[in-house]
This record gives structure tokens, C-alpha cells and sequence, in this order.
């Protein structure tokens, strides 16, 4: 699921 990881790795990214 690397889409998946990356998605959520952008989104913490965004949140931080």
C-alpha cells in the first residue's frame, strides 16, 4: 500500500 503510506505521510505532514 505505498499510495496508502503516502497519503497518510503527506496528511501528518500537513497536520504537524
Amino acid at each position: 500500500h505505498e499510495a496508502l503510506q503516502k497519503m497518510i505521510n503527506v496528511h501528518c505532514i500537513e497536520i504537524k
